[in-house]
């Protein structure tokens, strides 16, 4: 807030720093519940090929960010490919 201050802002740059910086912080709040309602999916290692039924090992985690009304969230997701079908698959219970 001392940055606010400084600038001389007043009472509308301090409401409008308060507005950005709720905005990170509710992008942060969603990142946290979906971390916690989803760690199984996050963590997982293997997967069922949804095309041949194989057991699919994971590649890797992509990660995306999206802008949304409540702020910039950063979504993490589990790969995994199969050699058998050449195709990729993440897992569909997550968001």
């Amino acid at each position: 807030m001392s940055s606010t201050r400084q600038k001389g802002a007043g009472l509308g740059g301090i409401t409008e720093e308060i507005f950005k910086k709720r905005q990170e912080m509710m992008g942060k709040i969603v990142e946290q519940i979906i971390v916690e309602l989803f760690s199984d999916e996050l963590n997982r290692e293997t997967m069922v090929c949804p095309n041949c039924g194989r057991v699919l090992n994971r590649r890797d985690i992509h990660e995306r960010t999206v802008e949304t009304m409540i702020g910039e969230i950063t979504l993490r997701r589990p790969y995994f490919y199969c050699e058998n079908c050449k195709k990729v698959s993440t897992l569909s219970t997550m968001p």
